[in-house]
This record gives structure tokens, C-alpha cells and sequence, in this order.
């Protein structure tokens, strides 16, 4: 158990006459010197710091993404004048001078006719047009179809929505009805909301009103 003493401190001479009795005692002196040695090294080696770089690249590019909610839009086979023949989602609404009625496509609050969804990193414009008119049998004219953004409620405010043309017309994406980024034609991720309002009128022969909107977005 010598080792053990060596915790305590000892003076110089006390240590020489502690190792030459421990030497004749048989014990291993060069044990403890190799100890000693050892703490004396640690304490004195030299600090290093090393540095390095790391270059970063990448390259993103342009990215636009349209998309329409329905691909075909029904609004009844037995409308008439009087507003009846709706059936839901669609709802009419009789003019109060008795002129006829608008069938409205969504008439459900908060639901639409049509959305279209655009994403874009870049710039954009848009359109909507019904390049072909109205190619059905019925005595309406393409007029008789318009859109809103957001919610038809009433007649007023469906005899207030824009008729669609056969030219093309940029004011369907102006504004929009929400966007989690950007604004409307800038950068960012967009939502158009439109119901659409079919005018059935007493004036206007009966038959099929056949019209296929188109609606465009090109990035810049």
C-alpha cells in the first residue's frame, strides 16, 4: 500500500529519503517518477486551431402551376323564366319586374361555381374568355352567362356580374379571393373564387345554351 502515501505532500528531503527506502524496501521508485513526468508533459503542450471553408451553390428556377376545380359545369335540364327547375347547388332568383330569372352556380354560400388556383415565382397575367360564343340552340346570347368573384347572393348582384365574351378579358384575375403568399399577378400562391349566373329570359326561345369558357395564365 505504499502508493497510497504519495498523495500526502513531501518536502524534497523527505521524498529522497522516502525513495531510497522504498528502493531498499524492494518497491518500484521509476513508477513514481513516470508518474510525475507524465503530469509535467500535459501541462505544457502547445494549443493548435484549424479553420476551413465550405462553398454553398444552387440555382433555382422559374416555376407556374394553373389549375381549374371543374372541367364541366351543369346547370339544369328544365330552367324557365320563372326561376323554376333549380336544383342544388344551383338556386334562382326572379327579376322583380318579371322579366325572368338567373339560375346562380354555386348557390351554396362560401362554395363556387369555379375555382382556379395559381402559383406562380414570377409574374404573371391572366384571362377568361368564350372564344367559341354560345353554340346551343336556345335564344340566349353568350351574355346570358356571367361571373363573380366571390358569392352571387341575389338578383341585383347577379344582373351586376360580368358577362363573358368571346374576347378575351383581364379583369377575371385582378384581384383575388385569397392568397397564403404574394398578391394577385405578382409572385406568390393565389385562389379565384367565381359563381357563375345563366339569365333565362321570357323573351328568349327555349333550348340548350352550350358554352365553353377558357380561362389563361402565362408567367412572364
Amino acid at each position: 500500500m505504499s502508493h497510497l502515501r504519495l498523495a500526502a505532500p513531501l518536502r524534497a528531503g523527505h521524498m529522497l529519503r522516502a525513495l531510497g527506502t522504498s528502493a531498499r524496501r524492494g518497491a518500484r521508485p521509476v513508477l513514481i517518477g513516470a508518474l510525475v513526468l507524465g503530469a509535467t508533459v500535459m501541462g505544457t503542450r502547445d494549443a493548435h486551431a484549424d479553420a476551413g471553408n465550405v462553398a454553398v451553390t444552387a440555382t433555382s428556377v422559374a416555376k407556374f402551376t394553373f389549375s381549374i376545380s371543374v372541367g364541366a359545369l351543369a346547370f339544369g335540364a328544365a330552367l324557365d323564366p320563372a326561376g323554376g327547375g333549380a336544383v342544388a347547388p344551383v338556386v334562382s332568383y326572379v327579376d322583380p319586374a318579371d322579366s325572368g330569372a338567373y339560375y346562380v352556380n354555386n348557390g351554396t354560400p362560401a362554395t363556387f361555381a369555379v375555382v382556379v388556383t395559381i402559383k406562380s415565382n414570377k409574374a404573371y397575367t391572366g384571362n377568361v374568355a368564350a372564344p367559341a360564343g354560345q353554340t346551343g340552340t336556345s335564344g340566349q346570347p353568350l351574355a346570358s352567362l356571367k361571373w363573380k368573384l366571390g358569392d352571387i347572393t341575389d338578383y341585383v348582384t347577379a344582373n351586376g356580374a360580368t358577362a363573358f365574351t368571346v374576347a378575351t378579358d383581364a379583369s377575371a384575375f385582378t384581384a383575388a379571393s385569397t392568397c397564403s403568399s404574394g398578391t394577385a399577378l405578382a409572385k406568390g400562391n393565389c385562389v379565384f373564387n367565381y359563381d357563375y349566373a345563366l339569365n333565362v329570359l321570357w323573351t328568349q326561345d327555349p333550348g340548350t345554351f352550350i358554352a365553353t369558357v377558357t380561362y389563361t395564365g402565362t408567367q412572364s
